[in-house]
Protein backbone atom coordinates (compact mmCIF):
# COMPACT_ATOMS: atom_id res chain seq x y z
CA UNK A 1 0.00 0.00 0.00
CA UNK A 2 2.79 2.40 0.86
CA UNK A 3 4.23 1.56 -2.61
CA UNK A 4 1.01 2.31 -4.25
CA UNK A 5 0.83 5.52 -2.66
CA UNK A 6 4.28 6.80 -3.66
CA UNK A 7 3.72 5.55 -7.18
CA UNK A 8 0.12 7.64 -7.57
CA UNK A 9 1.55 10.78 -6.54
CA UNK A 10 4.38 10.69 -9.09
CA UNK A 11 1.39 10.08 -11.78
CA UNK A 12 2.50 6.64 -12.96
CA UNK A 13 1.82 2.89 -12.51
CA UNK A 14 3.40 0.63 -10.11
CA UNK A 15 4.01 -2.94 -12.20
CA UNK A 16 4.33 -4.33 -8.87
CA UNK A 17 2.27 -3.71 -5.81
CA UNK A 18 4.58 -3.97 -3.01
CA UNK A 19 7.89 -3.52 -1.55
CA UNK A 20 9.65 -5.40 1.40
CA UNK A 21 13.20 -4.21 1.05
CA UNK A 22 15.91 -1.89 -0.85
CA UNK A 23 16.10 -4.32 -3.61
CA UNK A 24 12.10 -4.89 -4.63
CA UNK A 25 12.16 -1.01 -4.69
CA UNK A 26 14.84 -0.59 -7.30
CA UNK A 27 13.39 -3.26 -9.62
CA UNK A 28 10.15 -1.41 -9.37
CA UNK A 29 11.60 1.83 -10.56
CA UNK A 30 13.51 0.31 -12.52
CA UNK A 31 10.87 -1.12 -14.26
CA UNK A 32 9.31 2.08 -15.42
CA UNK A 33 6.24 3.47 -15.56
CA UNK A 34 5.20 7.03 -16.52
CA UNK A 35 6.55 9.88 -13.79
CA UNK A 36 4.79 13.05 -14.36
CA UNK A 37 5.94 14.57 -11.42
CA UNK A 38 9.15 15.15 -9.49
CA UNK A 39 9.56 14.14 -6.36
CA UNK A 40 12.20 15.84 -4.07
CA UNK A 41 12.75 14.73 0.01
CA UNK A 42 13.99 16.53 2.54
CA UNK A 43 15.88 16.05 5.34
CA UNK A 44 16.58 18.55 8.01
CA UNK A 45 18.03 15.67 10.59
CA UNK A 46 17.00 14.20 13.86
CA UNK A 47 18.82 16.28 16.36
CA UNK A 48 16.52 19.07 17.89
CA UNK A 49 19.09 21.53 17.40
CA UNK A 50 19.58 20.81 13.76
CA UNK A 51 15.32 20.48 13.02
CA UNK A 52 15.26 23.67 14.92
CA UNK A 53 17.30 25.32 12.40
CA UNK A 54 17.01 23.17 9.09
CA UNK A 55 13.59 22.40 8.87
CA UNK A 56 11.97 26.17 8.48
CA UNK A 57 14.95 26.75 6.37
CA UNK A 58 14.29 23.75 4.49
CA UNK A 59 10.67 24.73 4.21
CA UNK A 60 11.29 27.83 2.72
CA UNK A 61 13.76 26.16 0.21
CA UNK A 62 10.69 23.98 -0.65
CA UNK A 63 8.19 27.28 -1.23
CA UNK A 64 10.75 29.00 -3.63
CA UNK A 65 11.61 25.86 -5.35
CA UNK A 66 7.45 25.09 -6.05
CA UNK A 67 7.48 28.71 -7.37
CA UNK A 68 10.29 28.85 -9.33
CA UNK A 69 10.02 25.41 -10.71
CA UNK A 70 7.64 25.11 -14.04
CA UNK A 71 7.59 21.02 -13.61
CA UNK A 72 5.03 19.67 -11.11
CA UNK A 73 7.11 19.04 -7.77
CA UNK A 74 6.14 16.65 -4.71
CA UNK A 75 7.69 17.26 -1.55
CA UNK A 76 8.06 14.45 1.12
CA UNK A 77 9.77 14.29 4.17
CA UNK A 78 10.74 10.97 5.78
CA UNK A 79 10.45 11.32 9.48
CA UNK A 80 13.71 10.20 11.62
CA UNK A 81 11.64 7.64 13.49
CA UNK A 82 13.42 9.12 16.51
CA UNK A 83 11.58 12.12 16.12
CA UNK A 84 7.29 12.30 16.65
CA UNK A 85 4.95 14.12 14.88
CA UNK A 86 4.37 16.65 17.91
CA UNK A 87 7.97 17.54 17.69
CA UNK A 88 8.15 17.91 13.52
CA UNK A 89 4.64 20.52 14.60
CA UNK A 90 6.58 22.13 16.84
CA UNK A 91 9.78 22.64 15.45
CA UNK A 92 7.73 24.14 12.48
CA UNK A 93 5.73 26.39 14.58
CA UNK A 94 6.75 30.47 14.82
CA UNK A 95 5.95 30.32 18.44
CA UNK A 96 8.26 27.54 19.89
CA UNK A 97 10.54 28.23 16.97
CA UNK A 98 11.81 31.95 17.06
CA UNK A 99 14.33 30.67 14.17
CA UNK A 100 11.59 31.38 11.73
CA UNK A 101 10.89 34.60 12.25
CA UNK A 102 14.47 35.41 13.00
CA UNK A 103 15.35 34.51 9.78
CA UNK A 104 12.21 34.97 7.73
CA UNK A 105 12.21 31.37 7.15
CA UNK A 106 9.04 29.37 6.56
CA UNK A 107 6.38 27.85 9.03
CA UNK A 108 4.31 24.64 8.70
CA UNK A 109 1.14 23.79 10.06
CA UNK A 110 0.13 19.96 10.67
CA UNK A 111 -2.80 18.54 8.95
CA UNK A 112 -4.37 15.00 8.82
CA UNK A 113 -4.08 14.21 4.67
CA UNK A 114 -6.91 15.62 3.42
CA UNK A 115 -7.69 12.58 0.81
CA UNK A 116 -5.74 9.24 -0.15
CA UNK A 117 -5.67 8.40 -4.09
CA UNK A 118 -6.04 5.45 -3.04
CA UNK A 119 -7.55 4.18 0.62
CA UNK A 120 -7.91 5.66 3.91
CA UNK A 121 -5.91 3.36 5.57
CA UNK A 122 -2.72 4.46 4.29
CA UNK A 123 -2.85 8.82 4.72
CA UNK A 124 0.16 10.23 5.43
CA UNK A 125 -0.40 13.52 6.93
CA UNK A 126 1.11 16.68 5.84
CA UNK A 127 3.11 19.63 6.80
CA UNK A 128 1.34 22.84 5.05
CA UNK A 129 3.74 25.59 4.87
CA UNK A 130 3.20 29.32 5.25
CA UNK A 131 1.92 29.62 1.64
CA UNK A 132 -0.04 26.45 1.13
CA UNK A 133 2.39 24.20 -0.18
CA UNK A 134 2.17 20.45 1.23
CA UNK A 135 4.84 18.62 2.25
CA UNK A 136 3.71 14.79 2.48
CA UNK A 137 5.41 13.43 5.92
CA UNK A 138 6.31 10.04 5.39
CA UNK A 139 6.28 8.10 8.79
CA UNK A 140 7.34 4.60 7.85
CA UNK A 141 10.51 3.76 8.66
CA UNK A 142 13.13 2.79 7.38
CA UNK A 143 12.62 5.06 4.25
CA UNK A 144 14.59 3.20 1.58
CA UNK A 145 11.15 3.94 -1.21
CA UNK A 146 11.12 7.45 -0.37
CA UNK A 147 14.92 7.90 -0.98
CA UNK A 148 14.56 5.66 -4.34
CA UNK A 149 11.77 7.32 -5.60
CA UNK A 150 13.10 10.83 -5.03
CA UNK A 151 14.40 12.80 -7.91
CA UNK A 152 16.98 14.55 -5.34
CA UNK A 153 16.76 15.10 -1.49
CA UNK A 154 17.79 18.37 0.35
CA UNK A 155 19.70 17.12 3.34
CA UNK A 156 21.91 18.55 6.55
CA UNK A 157 25.41 16.60 7.02
CA UNK A 158 25.28 13.78 8.82
CA UNK A 159 25.43 9.81 8.39
CA UNK A 160 21.79 10.56 5.89
CA UNK A 161 24.50 11.52 3.44
CA UNK A 162 26.21 8.06 3.57
CA UNK A 163 23.19 6.06 3.12
CA UNK A 164 21.37 8.19 0.50
CA UNK A 165 24.85 8.25 -1.11
CA UNK A 166 24.69 3.79 -0.84
CA UNK A 167 21.68 3.97 -2.40
CA UNK A 168 22.97 6.00 -5.41
CA UNK A 169 20.35 9.30 -4.82
CA UNK A 170 21.25 12.82 -6.04
CA UNK A 171 21.39 15.00 -3.02
CA UNK A 172 21.83 18.46 -2.05
CA UNK A 173 24.09 19.10 1.20
CA UNK A 174 23.14 22.30 3.20
CA UNK A 175 24.82 23.65 6.49
CA UNK A 176 23.31 27.26 7.18
CA UNK A 177 25.65 28.29 9.59
CA UNK A 178 24.29 31.94 10.64
CA UNK A 179 22.89 30.21 13.96
CA UNK A 180 25.99 28.35 14.54
CA UNK A 181 25.81 29.46 18.26
CA UNK A 182 22.69 27.39 18.87
CA UNK A 183 23.26 23.76 16.96
CA UNK A 184 24.27 21.66 20.20
CA UNK A 185 24.33 18.55 18.31
CA UNK A 186 27.40 18.87 15.58
CA UNK A 187 30.36 17.50 17.90
CA UNK A 188 31.11 14.03 19.30
CA UNK A 189 33.22 13.13 22.05
CA UNK A 190 33.97 15.35 24.79
CA UNK A 191 33.37 18.61 22.48
CA UNK A 192 29.64 17.68 21.92
CA UNK A 193 29.69 17.64 25.72
CA UNK A 194 30.94 20.66 26.00
CA UNK A 195 27.76 22.35 23.89
CA UNK A 196 25.26 20.71 26.13
CA UNK A 197 26.39 22.41 29.32
CA UNK A 198 23.60 24.82 30.68
CA UNK A 199 25.42 27.87 30.30
CA UNK A 200 23.22 30.88 29.42
CA UNK A 201 24.21 34.30 27.74
CA UNK A 202 26.62 35.49 25.47
CA UNK A 203 29.15 33.31 26.66
CA UNK A 204 27.02 30.05 26.29
CA UNK A 205 26.63 31.23 22.58
CA UNK A 206 30.55 32.41 22.23
CA UNK A 207 31.30 28.89 23.72
CA UNK A 208 29.35 26.73 21.27
CA UNK A 209 30.11 29.04 18.55
CA UNK A 210 33.61 28.35 19.09
CA UNK A 211 33.35 24.62 19.70
CA UNK A 212 31.64 24.17 16.46
CA UNK A 213 33.31 26.63 13.96
CA UNK A 214 36.62 24.67 15.09
CA UNK A 215 34.89 21.33 14.39
CA UNK A 216 34.04 22.66 11.14
CA UNK A 217 37.57 23.70 10.18
CA UNK A 218 39.02 20.66 11.43
CA UNK A 219 36.95 18.17 8.90
CA UNK A 220 38.46 19.66 5.91
CA UNK A 221 36.97 20.80 2.75
CA UNK A 222 34.25 18.60 2.64
CA UNK A 223 31.61 17.39 5.16
CA UNK A 224 28.89 14.87 3.40
CA UNK A 225 30.49 11.48 3.33
CA UNK A 226 29.99 10.84 -0.20
CA UNK A 227 32.51 13.87 -1.06
CA UNK A 228 35.05 12.78 1.69
CA UNK A 229 34.94 9.38 0.02
CA UNK A 230 36.13 10.78 -3.05
CA UNK A 231 38.19 13.17 -2.17
CA UNK A 232 36.36 15.74 -4.32
CA UNK A 233 32.67 17.45 -4.78
CA UNK A 234 30.62 14.80 -5.89
CA UNK A 235 26.91 15.99 -4.24
CA UNK A 236 27.25 19.80 -4.11
CA UNK A 237 27.58 21.03 -0.78
CA UNK A 238 26.54 24.48 0.72
CA UNK A 239 28.05 25.41 3.76
CA UNK A 240 27.87 29.19 5.54
CA UNK A 241 25.37 32.04 5.95
CA UNK A 242 23.34 30.58 3.29
CA UNK A 243 19.92 32.62 1.84
CA UNK A 244 17.15 30.27 0.49
CA UNK A 245 17.59 31.84 -2.76
CA UNK A 246 21.16 30.37 -3.63
CA UNK A 247 20.10 27.51 -2.50
CA UNK A 248 16.90 27.08 -5.03
CA UNK A 249 19.32 27.57 -7.37
CA UNK A 250 21.15 24.80 -7.26
CA UNK A 251 18.36 22.63 -7.23
CA UNK A 252 16.47 23.93 -9.76
CA UNK A 253 19.30 23.67 -12.15
CA UNK A 254 20.22 20.18 -10.99
CA UNK A 255 15.68 19.44 -11.25
CA UNK A 256 16.34 21.26 -14.99
CA UNK A 257 19.13 18.94 -16.05
CA UNK A 258 18.27 15.20 -15.90
CA UNK A 259 21.79 14.53 -17.59
CA UNK A 260 23.60 16.00 -14.71
CA UNK A 261 20.91 14.06 -11.83
CA UNK A 262 22.07 10.94 -13.90
CA UNK A 263 25.60 11.37 -13.62
CA UNK A 264 25.71 11.92 -10.10
CA UNK A 265 23.49 9.08 -9.01
CA UNK A 266 26.05 6.44 -11.06
CA UNK A 267 29.06 8.33 -9.87
CA UNK A 268 27.90 7.46 -6.60
CA UNK A 269 26.68 4.17 -7.29
CA UNK A 270 30.35 3.65 -8.90
CA UNK A 271 31.82 5.13 -5.55
CA UNK A 272 30.15 2.58 -3.56
CA UNK A 273 31.05 -0.36 -5.12
CA UNK A 274 34.97 0.91 -4.89
CA UNK A 275 37.09 -1.28 -2.64
CA UNK A 276 38.82 1.89 -1.61
CA UNK A 277 38.28 5.04 -1.02
CA UNK A 278 41.06 7.42 -2.50
CA UNK A 279 41.99 10.00 0.20
CA UNK A 280 41.74 13.06 1.65
CA UNK A 281 42.55 11.22 4.99
CA UNK A 282 45.13 8.51 3.51
CA UNK A 283 42.92 5.62 4.32
CA UNK A 284 44.30 2.52 2.61
CA UNK A 285 43.60 0.43 -0.31
CA UNK A 286 42.09 -3.11 1.66
CA UNK A 287 39.65 -0.42 4.08
CA UNK A 288 35.92 -1.49 3.50
CA UNK A 289 33.86 1.76 2.97
CA UNK A 290 32.61 1.39 6.19
CA UNK A 291 35.94 0.94 8.00
CA UNK A 292 37.03 4.22 6.35
CA UNK A 293 33.63 5.78 7.82
CA UNK A 294 34.16 4.32 11.66
CA UNK A 295 37.84 5.74 11.35
CA UNK A 296 36.67 9.26 9.72
CA UNK A 297 34.50 9.73 13.22
CA UNK A 298 36.75 8.59 15.32
CA UNK A 299 38.96 11.59 13.98
CA UNK A 300 35.91 14.21 14.08
CA UNK A 301 35.63 13.11 17.52
CA UNK A 302 39.30 13.67 18.53
CA UNK A 303 39.30 16.83 16.75
CA UNK A 304 36.02 18.30 18.90
CA UNK A 305 37.77 16.61 22.06
CA UNK A 306 41.27 18.75 21.57
CA UNK A 307 39.24 21.93 20.89
CA UNK A 308 37.07 21.56 24.33
CA UNK A 309 40.44 21.24 25.85
CA UNK A 310 41.44 24.27 24.34
CA UNK A 311 38.21 25.65 25.55
CA UNK A 312 38.44 24.99 29.41
CA UNK A 313 41.69 26.41 28.84
CA UNK A 314 40.66 29.51 27.77
CA UNK A 315 37.66 29.87 30.57
CA UNK A 316 39.80 29.03 33.06
CA UNK A 317 42.40 31.37 32.19
CA UNK A 318 39.76 33.90 32.95
CA UNK A 319 39.13 33.20 36.31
Amino acid sequence: LHAEWLKSIQGGEWNRTSISNVGEAREVLEAGGSRNRKIVSILPGSKPSKLQIGLPFMLAIAESLAQRSSEDLVFLLPLAPTVSLADLASYADPTSNHFIERYGWAAGTLQTSPSCPLSSDFAPPVLLTSSGLPIHVWTPSPAYNVFLSSDLCLTTVGTNTAELGALGVPQVVVLPTQALAWVRGLAGGLGGLITQLPIAGKLGQALVTKVNQGLLESLGPYLSWPNMWAGREVVPELVGPLQVEEVVDVIHELLCDSNKLAAMRQELLALKNQDFVNGAVGTTANQSVNEYACSQENTRTGAADLLAREVFFLLSEQH
